[in-house]
């Protein structure tokens, strides 16, 4: 991602839901998007197994979801909800 694109970001969510924001919101910005393929050379499955729990982070993607489209319906950045966001993902960290 280019430097420009990602100082506009306004991340809120922790863990990976943050992956969600990561790819809408440059969307809504109006940048263009372009997948690159990567390459898992010599990885093989007892290289660890992945965290992601759609049960434990899907909330968060529902927030962000929600969030966007409320900002593209209505325009505004969501600063509120953002706060908000961003205070709840404060109170996790140790």
């Amino acid at each position: 991602m280019r430097r420009e694109v990602v100082d506009r970001l306004e991340l809120t969510q922790p863990h990976f839901a943050v992956n969600a924001e990561t790819g809408l919101q440059p969307l809504l910005m109006g940048y263009s998007v372009e997948e690159v393929p990567i390459s898992w050379i010599n990885r093989t499955p007892d290289m660890g197994v992945s965290s992601f729990r759609l049960a434990k982070v899907g909330a968060g993607y529902w927030q962000v979801l929600f969030r966007l489209w409320l900002r593209t319906v209505f325009g505004g950045s969501g600063s509120r909800l953002a706060r908000k966001n961003i205070a709840y993902s404060n109170k996790q960290k140790p």
